[in-house]
């Protein structure tokens, strides 16, 4: 942790520091995830955000990092793929449902954002639907979408009205090497979503 620190050159991180060697040592929480965690913070903190938190439960949902600027807050995923052992053959189904589980948690808790964030190399999974604008969204695809994750999570009736007005702010991507976070817009990931889809689709067919 303060290689890291010292690597970015970080200042007034002490709180921070503090509580992430806690939960390591503590809580059990993999070193990876908290080098993730304290370099979104920083990310944070040097774009003007006014409190910050790592490792914070606001309503139902469990941020990784929480985070208010000008009474607007975000919540932040940060998601290195890792899956149970039990659903070690349903991997991306797994994912699926992670996600569409953060969001409702996210939304039903009056937040006004998502954020999720991957290591550098990582494809963003987020289901494309949900990375659209609120107003472009379809219903239709969204019940789709939780029909084909209910056998992971339980879901209510209105899970699907939640979903059309959850917020996604931007995916940031981490380089932990370097130190770094990128921020990305929803378009662009989807974008480049889309084309690793194609490329894939693209590939099978050739066979």
């Amino acid at each position: 942790i303060l290689q890291l620190i010292n690597r970015i050159g970080a200042e007034r991180l002490d709180d921070v520091i503090y509580r992430a060697v806690k939960l390591v040592s503590e809580k059990g929480v993999s070193i990876n995830h908290i080098l993730a965690e304290i370099l979104v913070y920083y990310y944070l903190l040097n774009k003007g955000y006014s409190y910050i938190s790592i490792e914070e439960s606001v309503g139902v949902a469990r941020c990784d990092v929480y985070a208010k600027r000008d009474g607007f807050d975000v919540c932040i995923e940060i998601d290195f793929y890792t899956v149970p052992q039990d659903f070690m053959l349903n991997r991306m189904k797994y994912i699926l449902a992670r996600h569409i589980k953060k969001m409702l948690q996210i939304v039903k808790s009056n937040i006004n954002a998502a954020i999720f964030a991957y290591p550098y190399g990582l494809i963003p999974l987020i289901p494309t639907e949900l990375i659209k604008p609120i107003d472009a969204r379809s219903r239709k695809k969204l019940l789709n979408l939780i029909s084909s994750i209910k056998d992971l999570i339980p879901l209510d009736s209105d899970d699907v009205d939640h979903l059309m007005k959850v917020y996604i702010h931007s995916i940031l991507i981490i380089d932990i090497d370097d130190g770094k976070v990128y921020d990305l817009s929803p378009q662009s990931i989807e974008n480049l979503i889309t084309a690793y889809e194609s490329l894939i689709k693209k590939s099978d067919s050739v066979k």
